[in-house]
């Protein structure tokens, strides 16, 4: 994955929620900082597998992980996207468990045929 391209397109006061936590990340910078901490994009994190889709008329992002010594590529959460001027400006993040009301499958094939990102 691209750090920087990714960076490049939020915009530095996008806001980061996962509901029902009541926490939320402010700032493009606080959500790195969250993501590095979680270890988003290492090696132990495991790969990603991403699906571009929609929820409540907002792009989405449904993401899979396949972790290390597996081969299954599990839910993982529904990122819905808020948009404006081509920039990202929050990304509310929902549990794997909500996947099936978007018609999305809890596990995918081995070799899934979709919009990658590792």
């Amino acid at each position: 994955m691209d750090i920087r391209a990714f960076e490049s397109i939020i915009r530095e006061d996008a806001n980061f929620r996962m509901p029902p936590e009541p926490g939320m990340a402010a700032g493009r910078e606080a959500m790195f900082k969250l993501w590095i901490e979680g270890r988003f994009g290492s090696e132990r994190f495991g790969r990603l597998s991403c699906v571009v889709t929609d929820a409540n008329l907002q792009p989405a992002v449904a993401c899979y992980r396949c972790q290390l010594g597996e081969s299954a590529w599990r839910a993982l959460a529904l990122d819905v996207l808020r948009i404006e001027d081509g920039m990202i400006t929050e990304i509310v993040v929902f549990m794997a468990s909500n996947f099936p009301a978007f018609g999305l499958p809890l596990i995918m094939d081995e070799a899934p045929e979709m919009n990658q990102c590792h």
